[in-house]
């Protein structure tokens, strides 16, 4: 992969990032203090029920607890529609 594409994956996350801290209420800075995966949830059969991000355990409290739709296992559920126009993330 040249320069000019690992530049625009590189444009793209941070354009992802930043959508998801406006989502999440956090600055753009404090979510890049998370560590997170993003996970899919499906079936057995692949049908896909919906995506969401998975933030690690030594994510700061004090930026996790700042989250909108914060659920246990400090995971928050995406929307589709937000998700397919990042795909490439």
């Amino acid at each position: 992969m040249g320069t000019g594409s690992e530049r625009m994956i590189e444009i793209e996350k941070e354009k992802f990032d930043r959508s998801l801290a406006e989502k999440f209420d956090v600055s753009y800075d404090e979510l890049l203090e998370l560590d997170y995966e993003i996970c899919t949830e499906a079936s057995d059969d692949g049908d896909i029920y919906g995506h969401f991000l998975k933030f690690k355990e030594n994510a700061p409290k004090g930026i996790l607890e700042k989250i909108r739709g914060l659920e246990d296992e400090n995971r928050v559920w995406l929307d589709q529609l937000e998700f397919d126009d990042n795909d490439d993330i």
